[in-house]
């Protein structure tokens, strides 16, 4: 018959082997089974990690553990090494004899239970089963850690691929003539945002611009805007109007997201040569047009957010005649959702009071001045959302 300590020595000769291997977490602890029962012949053995505040079974199921077993075994002196659990005492279906808590960094951070197939207790070596236990504890909490850096790897390579999608979707050159000045001021929240604009041009003193917002981030969002920005620019082409725009972007959203995402949206079609303007609103915070007397309007008419029905309910448009030197200030909630330290949003009442004392400013002191004012509101209080400011002056 072997020696003890022969039979622990090639116990952590095996465990060992399989670390240096690389074998998967479950390999191991399926080792770790199999070393209790084939090298220590104990009748049923059972090991059970706490991950994620739940407890989980690596043991092959052999012994099954209810929720109150675990209340009980939890209950017990866990200064104790080894407990030698009372048959009168225990549960009923708890089929093991020893109970030993192997702790990790100060925490019950598994359990081994095991059912004695001999008559005899070696106490060694169920101390040395929990230093194999802890010693296997850490390596799977190293592949935990490396796991999840490589899934943050990936996500990160995904955000960047995601990020360059969002920043070829914008307009590269910005209207700055005599009659149309455009300034655009963004800050994505995250490497990717969820934010979108555009200018369109649609022919000769005719253009649409646009201004978006789709749920959530990351690289579905980004696709989403892709495919969203790139029906846009082909229905314009088709020389459709805004209401049908508006429908086959409907369309196109439900069927390319399946419900997973949903665009707000507010386009302005304008024409420099009759000096006209059509809007529609899709579900989007409100734009304002200031005309050159300082009369303001809210252009909230349209539709609801695309990609959220089927079918749109209802569409409509606002049209009107503008007068030079008037301005159209376009924006995204993450504006107007800027919070104080009182928790207080700045609203979209703020901003047009704000932006009606100085429409007369140049667009990129207008601009300085959004962006002074809500820093001083929020003070350290960081921006919730993405954060676009898009403004056109009709000269």
């Amino acid at each position: 018959m072997k020696d003890i300590k022969d039979i622990k020595f090639e116990a952590l000769m095996d465990i060992s082997r399989g670390i240096v291997e690389n074998r998967p977490e479950d390999e191991l602890f399926q080792l770790f089974w199999s070393v209790c029962l084939g090298k220590f012949y104990f009748e049923k053995m059972g090991f059970f990690i706490l991950r994620d505040s739940i407890w989980v079974d690596k043991s092959n199921k052999e012994m099954q553990v209810s929720e109150f077993d675990y209340s009980y075994l939890q209950n017990l002196d866990l200064s104790k090494d080894i407990h030698f659990l009372d048959p009168e005492t225990k549960p009923r279906l708890l089929d093991a004899d020893i109970f030993i808590p192997v702790f990790h960094k100060n925490h019950l951070n598994a359990m081994i239970l095991l059912k004695n197939g001999k008559d005899d207790f070696d106490y060694e070596v169920f101390l040395f089963l929990r230093k194999l236990a802890g010693m296997l504890l850490v390596v799977s909490e190293n592949k935990q850690l490396t796991n999840k850096e490589i899934q943050r790897n990936v996500m990160n390579k995904e955000l960047e691929l995601a990020s360059k999608v969002q920043h070829l979707l914008f307009p590269k050159k910005l209207p700055n003539s005599e009659l149309v000045q455009m300034h655009v001021s963004y800050i994505p929240h995250k490497l990717v945002g969820g934010d979108y604009y555009d200018y369109i041009r649609v022919k000769k003193g005719e253009f649409i611009v646009c201004v978006a917002d789709v749920s959530g981030k990351g690289m579905g969002a980004a696709l989403i805007m892709s495919n969203f920005q790139a029906a846009l620019r082909s229905l314009v082409r088709m020389g459709l109007t805004l209401e049908k725009i508006a429908e086959e972007l409907n369309y196109q959203i439900v069927s390319n997201s399946e419900g997973s995402h949903f665009v707000t949206a507010f386009f302005a079609r304008i024409n420099t040569k009759t000096q006209t303007i059509t809007t529609l609103n899709a579900g989007h915070n409100p734009p304002f047009f200031i005309d050159s007397e300082g009369r303001l309007t809210v252009l909230n008419k349209g539709c609801t957010i695309l990609g959220a029905l089927d079918k749109l309910p209802s569409i409509g448009v606002q049209d009107f005649h503008y007068e030079r030197n008037s301005l159209l200030m376009m924006f995204t909630d993450g504006v107007t959702e800027t919070i104080n330290r009182k928790g207080e949003l700045y609203s979209e009442e703020r901003i047009m009071n704000f932006v009606s004392e100085r429409y007369e400013e140049p667009l990129e002191d207008l601009h300085l001045d959004i962006m002074s004012e809500l820093y001083s509101y929020k003070q350290e209080v960081p921006f919730p959302d993405d954060f676009t400011l898009v403004s056109l002056k009709l000269k």
